[in-house]
C-alpha cells in the first residue's frame, strides 16, 4: 500500500512539474512580445491549462489574457 502511494505521490508531481514548466514558458514567452506581465496571468495560464487537460470549453469575460494565452495553447474559448 505504502509503494502504491509514493508512485501516486511520483506521478502527481510530475504533472505538477510540467504543468509549472509549461506556465513559466508561456510567461516567458509573453514577456518577450510584451511587457504586460502580472500575477494573474500565471493563474490564468493555470486555468487554460487545466481546461486543455480535459478538453474543455474556458468560459471567461477576461477576453486581454485569454486572447494571450491563446496564441500558446489551443484551448477553447468562449468570451463573454
Amino acid at each position: 500500500m505504502a509503494v502504491q502511494l509514493i508512485i501516486v505521490l511520483e506521478k502527481i508531481c510530475e504533472i505538477g512539474a510540467s504543468m509549472y514548466r509549461i506556465i513559466l514558458d508561456c510567461l516567458s514567452h509573453l514577456r518577450t512580445k510584451k511587457n504586460d506581465i502580472h500575477l494573474g496571468l500565471s493563474h490564468d495560464i493555470l486555468i487554460a491549462i487545466s481546461a486543455l487537460s480535459v478538453g474543455a470549453t474556458l468560459y471567461t469575460s477576461n477576453s486581454k489574457d485569454f486572447i494571450r494565452i491563446q496564441e500558446l495553447l489551443p484551448v477553447k474559448t468562449e468570451y463573454l
